[in-house]
């Protein structure tokens, strides 16, 4: 019909989110995009553990080649993920160090991406762009493992809650229930775009903890009884949990800040062997990586 204005449902919910997330129209856009390449990436690694933990003892050629198709497959869209970073443009300390720490792996890690995704003609070459990620040995493994951990970090960070005006605070209750609504709706809205949240991830099930200990303090305090044996028991149960939620989140920032200190002492002696082998004349320093 004339003078009907034709509406785009995607275009109406990145304008309805933009705003409640902190982010001007283009650039949430682009941050949406990015999420759903750590969407793609995150199955992607989920695909590659389970089948890494149901065959792992396996003998059989082919299960070889399968875990190193689907390992492959989790890398090389990892790097997607890398790529999109500073092209949200995306900030954040933890992430950016790691990204910092080691410019060989980057380079290794865009290596493996297109011997996966580009077509090789040569079997020694594909062996050489995938292998060299393999012999940094355990502190590469880990720093993939941290980087992906951290980048869903990020994206699980801006979701769950949408930002309270200042005056939040001297807001009652009624406010506090539709706070939660709107941030319900825009979980919603966000599972609508990209298709995923991170549920698995150290905050969120330090989160959902916090969530069950304070339902089950209310439901404590609203029959009145903390001194029953079942109240007893009950309330052990939540502090365990509390205990054991605090040590996991102390012992993960331990193993990334060592791994963070290992890459950089690998990427200061790479560097080192480099600097001795150009004044032999030779280059071998790795090529750099931009990744705008």
């Amino acid at each position: 019909m004339r003078g009907t204005v034709e509406t785009n449902p995607l275009s109406d919910v990145l304008d309805f989110l933009a705003p409640l997330l902190g982010f001007d129209r283009e650039r949430f856009e682009r941050f949406v995009c990015w999420a759903r390449y750590l969407h793609s990436a995150d199955l992607h690694r989920r695909h590659y553990l389970a089948w890494r933990e149901s065959k792992f003892q396996s003998d059989e050629m082919e299960a070889g080649w399968e875990l190193i198709a689907l390992q492959s497959a989790y890398y090389a869209s990892l790097w997607v993920v890398v790529e999109g970073w500073p092209q949200g443009p995306l900030s954040d300390r933890s992430v950016d160090e790691l990204l910092a720490a080691n410019p060989r792996y980057l380079d290794l890690l865009k290596r493996y991406r297109n011997s996966v995704f580009h077509y090789q003609p040569s079997h020694i070459e594909i062996h050489k762009k995938q292998f060299g990620l393999y012999a940094e040995g355990e502190s590469a493994w880990q720093w993939v493992f941290l980087l992906h951990c951290e980048f869903c970090r990020v994206y699980w960070e801006r979701v769950p809650r949408a930002p309270l005006p200042p005056s939040a605070a001297l807001c009652n209750d009624r406010y506090a229930q539709l706070a939660a609504e709107l941030a319900s709706e825009t979980r919603q809205c966000m599972l609508s775009l990209v298709g995923w949240i991170p549920s698995d991830i150290l905050p969120a099930r330090a989160e959902e903890g916090k969530q069950q200990s304070d339902a089950a303090t209310a439901l404590l305090r609203e029959a009145g009884d903390f001194e029953s044996d079942a109240a007893l028991q009950l309330l052990k149960v939540v502090r365990e949990a509390a205990d054991f939620t605090t040590e996991t989140e102390i012992a993960y920032e331990r193993l990334k800040r060592e791994t963070i200190e290992r890459v950089k002492a690998s990427a200061q002696a790479e560097s080192g062997r480099s600097d001795k082998t150009e004044a032999g004349g030779l280059q071998t320093r790795p090529e750099g990586v931009k990744l705008q």
